[in-house]
């Protein structure tokens, strides 16, 4: 670098030897000059790590698109009951997971940046815009909890999903739109109650699992897509739990928009 540096300065000190007229044109002297500037901009860069090369790419915004309130209990032979309610909100996830078919192709005429849920959803600018097979993933971006036990034990549960997940999945039908989501139920991390999770850890009676599944899927009309800022759908359910212990679980799961 020393070397490189000095034989720069001798030729400048040549050239300020120089007498006017071997001096060539103005013009000439200023393009004669542009290798020298070039050369200390690329020098600067290397030393400070070119900031301009180092900047990364903004995330894409990820806007709240809706929500859904969790509501469940249980009671057992022995008396013992809980009740539970927690409110979620989502926004699409950074990135895809697990097989989702025509998402990976781009729609036809459209454009549309499909690398992830997030820049999914910014192209179409909301759920109607959808087509048929197209599906969307939606990770639990807020997340508030309290369950409380027959003996007046609580605790709260405020444990957010990282965006490169999802808990709901919106497909596309011609019919509509199927929005599929999974439990919401709070965990008991310190374990202060004794809590024991409803929908996670039990086994149901015969016949109750499809049951179960109907309650974590919401169907969607044409008409709901299309005016989703005013969607507001229930459902509920009432289950047997017999293993590891007999016990009688509801819940209520209610979806609005954002």
């Amino acid at each position: 670098m020393r070397v490189f540096q000095t034989s720069i300065f001798v030729s400048i000190r040549r050239a300020k030897g120089r007498s006017q007229a071997t001096m060539p044109p103005k013009a000439c002297r200023v393009l004669l000059r542009w290798p020298l500037v070039l050369v200390r901009v690329l020098l600067t860069g290397l030393l400070i790590g070119f900031p301009v090369a180092a900047c990364q790419a903004e995330a894409l915004p990820q806007p709240l698109v809706f929500k859904i309130q969790f509501e469940w209990g249980a009671t057992n032979p022995e008396g013992a009951s809980y009740k539970g309610n927690a409110v979620a909100q989502f926004a699409p996830s950074s990135q895809w997971t697990g097989r989702f078919g025509a998402n990976m192709k781009a729609i036809s005429g459209k454009g549309f940046d499909e690398t992830s849920p997030a820049a999914l959803y910014q192209g179409l600018g909301s759920l109607a815009a959808m087509r048929p097979a197209d599906l969307l993933q939606f990770y639990k971006a807020n997340y508030s909890a309290t369950v409380t036990t027959g003996n007046g034990c609580s605790f709260t549960d405020k444990q957010t999903d990282s965006p490169d997940t999802y808990t709901v999945s919106i497909k596309r039908t011609k019919e509509g739109a199927v929005l599929e989501f999974g439990t919401l139920e709070a965990a008991d991390s310190e374990g202060r109650c004794d809590y024991d999770d409803a929908f996670i850890s039990k086994d149901y009676a015969p016949g109750q699992d499809a049951v179960k599944k109907e309650f974590f899927t919401f169907h969607l009309t044409q008409d709901e897509l299309a005016h989703f800022k005013t969607i507001h759908k229930v459902n509920t359910c009432s289950l047997d739990a017999i293993d590891p212990s007999p016990a009688k679980i509801w819940a209520k799961a209610t979806l609005t928009a954002e």
